[in-house]
């Protein structure tokens, strides 16, 4: 009993919040089924630490998003050895600030829409220059990216190397805000540093999805970082995440149902045409959430909240621009769409390429086709692929980095019939 007196005053101490539905954790070392039972605010990941001694605390792997305020503990006795236990809020990515202005509850608008509606550009607050052109301005977009050639109401990812136009995407997925408890997306800029760095920031904490859902939250953050020390209109990039539960918005042109599957959240930044970084498991269907919403375990391997890049901190991915240039950015071209009437078989023409040098695998991988579709060897530039006769079929191509797995890029083309 006295491990859950102990593990009741840790929480208590540690929050208080409004209540909410509650949630169970298994806590590792107990008796078979013994579970605690708390609530905690929501939109916030917490981690399970178990102690002999209450001086040396060990994770125990166990990471749950919050629902609430803690309410009530378990009183099952637990077998010996005592052991003890505690939640503490998980450390994460984002960084504090970057809040001064905020965009209205909305489903798929821009920041500063003026009275017709139309979104106006947001200063930067320095010059950036992004794969050849410099900017000083730029859109902000409720749906997880920022654009500069205009404002964009996507919803729905595509590879962004495809879409036609430059995009900087920390978290690009149908993010709704209009639910009670989905915060609004903020922003500041021409306020806050970092590391004595004038820095332009965007959140989006704790945002639900398509259509008005609140049942789970997101909290990521996109962070531009001036760095003419290095050279005219340099700058760093920075996506920071400290909980992904969902990936994809509740709507049929999405397909995702309760945030999950359909055409999931793509990460990564582009110039729309020829140069692209994509993180590894964009696209992916679970891969890139906290956990596997079947089975509760841990993403550790994939999710975007364990892994960096260019960072000792879990959930931080640091990208650097350099004269115009993202520096490991990538080069994928999946070949013309094959108006093919008829055939059944046919060799792709695809290239992949690491401009600054470096190896790159490959892997083809069918987005959309009817059933039949074989591909000879995904794992090579140029295979053959048989499909049924007067069908359609789209692919796509994606490079991966050799040197930084992290980093990928996608094309896709399509066979007419």
């Amino acid at each position: 009993m006295r491990s859950f007196i102990t593990f009741a005053v840790a929480i208590f101490i540690a929050f208080q919040a409004q209540a909410q539905q509650t949630i169970k954790v298994g806590i590792v070392g107990d008796a078979a089924n013994h579970q605690v039972n708390w609530t905690t605010e929501r939109g916030l990941n917490y981690l399970v630490e178990v102690s002999p001694d209450l001086v040396a605390w060990m994770d125990t792997g166990i990471v749950q998003a919050g629902t609430g305020e803690i309410v009530t503990y378990g009183s099952s006795t637990p077998t010996e050895p005592k052991m003890f236990y505690r939640i503490r809020v998980r450390s994460g990515a984002v960084r504090p600030g970057f809040s001064e202005y905020k965009i209205p509850r909305n489903d798929d608008g821009s920041a500063d829409p003026d009275e017709n509606g139309i979104p106006d550009a947001i200063p930067v607050g320095f010059p950036v220059n992004f794969f050849g052109t410099t900017w000083n301005e730029c859109y902000i977009n409720n749906n997880g990216n920022i654009t500069f050639d205009g404002p964009k109401i996507d919803f729905t990812p595509d590879p962004l190397q495809v879409i036609g136009f430059p995009i900087i995407a920390p978290f690009w997925a149908d993010v709704d805000t209009r639910a009670q408890e989905s915060e609004e997306v903020r922003y500041s800029y021409n306020i806050e540093q970092i590391n004595g760095r004038e820095a332009f920031g965007v959140t989006w904490k704790k945002v639900g999805y398509f259509n008005q859902n609140d049942d789970r939250l997101n909290s990521f953050q996109l962070i531009l970082i001036e760095r003419s020390d290095t050279g005219t209109a340099n700058f760093d990039i920075e996506f920071n995440y400290d909980i992904v539960l969902w990936e994809t918005g509740d709507h049929p042109t999405s397909g995702g149902v309760d945030g999950y599957g359909g055409k999931p959240a793509r990460a990564g930044l582009s110039n729309g045409s020829n140069q692209t970084i994509e993180l590894q498991y964009s696209a992916k269907t679970l891969p890139q959430l906290d956990s596997n919403p079947n089975t509760g375990v841990p993403n550790f391997t994939a999710g975007l909240i364990y892994r960096s890049r260019n960072s000792t901190v879990p959930g931080r991915f640091v990208f650097q621009v350099r004269a115009g240039q993202v520096l490991g950015a990538l080069t994928v071209n999946a070949g013309l769409d094959q108006p093919l009437p008829g055939a059944i078989t046919t060799t792709l023409n695809g290239s992949a390429s690491n401009p600054a040098g470096g190896t790159v695998t490959v892997l083809w991988s069918i987005v959309d086709s009817p059933p039949g579709v074989t591909i000879s060897d995904p794992t090579i530039i140029n295979p053959t692929v048989t499909f049924p006769a007067d069908e359609q079929v789209t692919l796509q191509l994606t490079a991966t980095s050799v040197a930084d797995p992290n980093v990928t890029a996608a094309d896709t083309m399509t066979i007419n019939p």
